[in-house]
């Protein structure tokens, strides 16, 4: 009779053991989707003065170097902006930092090169 009883105490505790497993597996996995949740809820929120700001001190600082800096060279002075402006946020990008330039800086880029290849630029 204690065998029997001995046995679905052991079956309870194995059952509440895999359960426990499972429920930590589940925040473990709940941890890494909040984690991403907050890198992209900082991305979409950064203060948008402060990309105006890099915006406007990468073209100062390139117009002082090179009149029509390409995509890398305007790429590479926003980045170097950012982390000066912002080191903290930059951080937070990590690997981000290709979507959240191509997102926030590459369409000013484009707009600035067709500026350049108007006739009344060229000439």
């Amino acid at each position: 009779m204690f065998q029997a009883v001995t046995r679905r105490i052991f079956s309870k505790l194995d059952n509440l053991k895999t359960l426990l497993e499972k429920v930590k597996k589940t925040q473990e996995d709940m941890k890494e989707e909040i984690k991403t949740i907050k890198e992209v809820v900082a991305i979409l929120s950064h203060d948008q003065a402060c990309t105006d700001a890099v915006i406007i001190k990468s073209a100062q600082d390139l117009l002082e170097k090179k009149i029509y800096p390409n995509y890398d060279e305007f790429k590479e002075s926003a980045e170097f902006f950012l982390k000066e402006s912002d080191n903290e946020f930059f951080s937070t990008l990590g690997s981000k930092w290709e979507s959240y330039f191509e997102k926030k800086f590459e369409n000013l880029y484009q707009k600035g090169s067709v500026l350049l290849e108007t006739p009344c630029v060229r000439e």
